[in-house]
């Protein structure tokens, strides 16, 4: 009962969802929404709650386009957010989906980034991510390129560590 009636709070709040919160979600979206009849980037959009938010302080010309690399991040969004127009996405890296949503609908007026690991990834054994759940060793943010199965299988010592001194955070 007690993690039912936190839910229901937590789901209370402006953008949020049954799996997450958006921290300091309104108040990005207060800072960053200058033009309501502007072209707004969600270029991290997962779940879509900042894009919700987006869209409730938009006017009706207003856009919001929800960039992302994992096909089930925008499905989960699109079920979520798709029935509005003002509403569209795009499944590409940060920099070709800010691109692709200029392309589409004139000069940006503004990007959200809320950038770290994705917990639905790490929470889905499947994905790759997780150390808490048995899966494959995939480690892919969308569903192209090498898994990190066919990294390890196929490079060599040098040539796997030089991959990883050269992307570590």
């Amino acid at each position: 009962r007690a993690a039912t009636a936190v839910r229901a709070a937590a789901e209370a709040l402006p953008g949020a969802s049954a799996y997450h919160i958006p921290v300091l979600g309104a108040e990005c979206v207060e800072w960053l929404v200058t033009d309501t009849s502007g072209v707004y980037v969600d270029a991290t959009l997962g779940g879509g709650g900042h894009s919700s938010l987006l869209l409730e302080r938009l006017g009706p010309n207003g856009k919001v386009v929800g960039v992302d690399r994992d096909a089930k991040a925008i499905a989960v969004a699109t079920a979520r957010l798709g029935e509005d127009a003002r509403f569209s996405t795009v499944e590409a890296v940060f920099d070709d989906g800010i691109a692709e949503a200029a392309r589409r609908h004139g000069p940006v007026s503004g990007v959200l980034m809320d950038l770290g690991v994705s917990s639905r990834q790490l929470d889905d054994g499947a994905r790759g991510f997780s150390h808490r759940h048995a899966g494959p060793l995939d480690m892919r943010m969308g569903s192209e390129g090498a898994t990190a199965a066919d990294l390890l299988a196929g490079l060599r010592e040098r040539d796997l560590s030089y991959l990883l001194k050269k992307n570590a955070d």
